[in-house]
């Protein structure tokens, strides 16, 4: 409002300015320009604080749309990574029942066993899709944010402290380790 009454007053000015008669003293000119030219001073000062303010604003909101995007993308992120936890108990269970069916007596009929491996393949298909890695173990030096330890052993295929051993295998999504892998360690 300041800065629309600042140019309502300068348009007054110079409206009055035009009325005056000519007969006027060139001091009375002088003085007025003088106002005048503060006054459009005054106005232009206004209206670049306004931009200024403006200016911050909008990079303050694009700054907020910036961190809301990054928020709501770390939130599904999170929950993305909660449900490919569920799936890798099932990819689990997959195993688990292939190894059964390897070592049973009596083995299962080989049409099921193809139908089991088929969904096996199929869910590791839909993890791979959702950039789910395994985690590259065998020959690795040992990182308890990536490994967890089960035991240890003496061998000279491996260096010391580098995993000999998967017990089972880990997961990451991104950056996230979904599950760690459970390993032998070599001493």
């Amino acid at each position: 409002r300041r800065g629309t009454h600042d140019v309502a007053e300068l348009e007054q000015s110079l409206e009055q300015l035009e009325e005056m008669p000519s007969a006027t003293t060139e001091e009375d000119s002088v003085s007025r320009e003088h106002q005048l030219q503060a006054q459009l001073e005054r106005v232009q000062a206004e209206a670049d604080t306004n931009r200024d303010k403006w200016l911050r604003a909008m990079a303050e909101l694009d700054n907020f749309r910036k961190r809301s995007r990054q928020h709501l993308e770390s939130s599904l992120n999170l929950a993305r990574a909660d449900v490919l936890r569920q799936l890798l108990a099932v990819l689990d269970n997959f195993e688990r029942a292939l190894e059964a069916w390897e070592q049973a007596e009596q083995p299962p009929d080989e049409t099921f066993v193809k139908g089991v491996h088929l969904i096996q393949d199929q869910l590791m298909r839909v993890l791979r899709e959702n950039r789910v890695e395994k985690i590259e173990s065998i020959g690795t030096a040992f990182d308890p944010n990536l490994h967890e330890a089960v035991s240890q052993i003496e061998t000279d295929e491996v260096e010391s402290q580098h995993v000999a051993k998967v017990i089972k295998e880990g997961y990451r999504f991104h950056e996230t380790v979904l599950r760690p892998a459970m390993v032998v360690v070599a001493r």
